[in-house]
């Protein structure tokens, strides 16, 4: 089964409240986490609320744990233009706001962020070789 799948399973079990829900940490706010892995394959889903038709997502992080060979900053800065022209269905569109490849990472932002009144909400994105984390903030 493959890493999405998982992840998926206990969703729907926390949906439809049939089965036992696999990697689910739930709290009494409604709030939880799902973990689930696979060989060197991890993901974790955080959420805030969620009904039976959708889940409101914190944070989402994926990691493979796969070393790089060469040069890091060459790796990021292809990953980084790679996940800001690919990942399109959110709020806002990502842009690349920073890479440092001493400190191997690299940092995208919604460019620009959603304004509503005094509120600003925005996604960012942080990869690192083998890791990527996706959070929205308000």
């Amino acid at each position: 089964m493959s890493i999405g799948k998982r992840l998926i399973e206990p969703l729907r079990s926390l949906a439809t409240g049939e089965g036992d829900p696999w990697g689910l940490s739930q709290n009494e706010d409604g709030s939880g986490t799902i973990s689930v892995s696979e060989l060197q394959l991890s993901a974790k889903l955080e959420f805030f609320d969620y009904d039976r038709y959708s889940v409101t997502l914190r944070a989402l992080e994926v990691g493979n744990g796969a070393p790089v060979e060469g040069n890091a900053g060459a790796y990021l800065s292809y990953r980084a233009a790679e996940i800001a022209r690919c990942l399109s269905y959110l709020e806002e569109r990502l842009a690349i706001w920073e890479i440092d490849g001493d400190e191997r990472i690299a940092l995208l932002r919604s460019s620009p962020p959603q304004r509503e009144g005094d509120e600003v909400s925005y996604w960012e994105v942080t990869l690192s070789v083998g890791h990527a984390r996706l959070m929205r903030y308000r």
